[in-house]
């Protein structure tokens, strides 16, 4: 089974071009420099919500794409479940972890969810709303913050930053860190 296989429940309640629609999805997000092929993911006037970030339609999406990758050298998502708001329905819920290596070599294994809405645009399933969820918990997030010479690198990539700075972690290296 590849990586990139979800479970989805039993009988036809996720539409199967969605669950193969993933697979393909997640294979492209994990490969470098094929930028475009990311955005043709999405319908022209898709939304994206990438954590805090957000983009509306192939353009915007394409400039988070290219941002997605400038400090790091490897991700690798693994979707574990995909829920469907109802049999056959066009809206679902999913979940996995993604291990990211930085290009400074630091790893990291990241939790998240999405919410992602489907329609048929120019003969081809796209997704016309994408909203992605990033989990840190929150002693990680604090052990991380405190150990990780690049902590603050990372916690920009997983937008994460505010979330430790909350948990009031002492040793943080938010103010002097370049």
């Amino acid at each position: 089974m590849s990586q990139y296989q979800a479970q989805v429940p039993n009988g036809d309640l996720v539409k199967p071009e969605i669950r193969k629609y993933f697979e393909s999805f997640y294979t492209i997000s994990d490969t470098p420099d094929i930028h475009q092929k990311y955005s043709e993911q999405f319908t022209q006037n898709a939304n994206l919500i990438m954590a805090s970030k957000e983009a509306r339609g192939r353009n915007e999406i394409l400039q988070i794409r290219i941002g997605m990758w400038e400090k790091v050298a490897k991700r690798s998502h693994k979707p574990v479940k995909i829920f469907p708001f109802g049999a056959g329905s066009d809206e679902v819920m999913l979940f996995g972890t993604v291990d990211y290596e930085l290009k400074d070599g630091k790893k990291a294994s990241v939790d998240w969810a999405a919410r992602a809405h489907f329609a048929q645009e120019d003969g081809a399933l796209r997704m016309d709303f994408y909203q992605v969820y990033l989990f840190a918990h929150s002693m990680q997030l604090c052990l991380l913050v405190i150990s990780v010479p690049s902590a603050q690198t990372l916690l920009a990539l997983l937008d994460a930053e505010p979330a430790a700075k909350s948990l009031e972690c002492q040793s943080a290296p938010f103010a002097n860190e370049k």
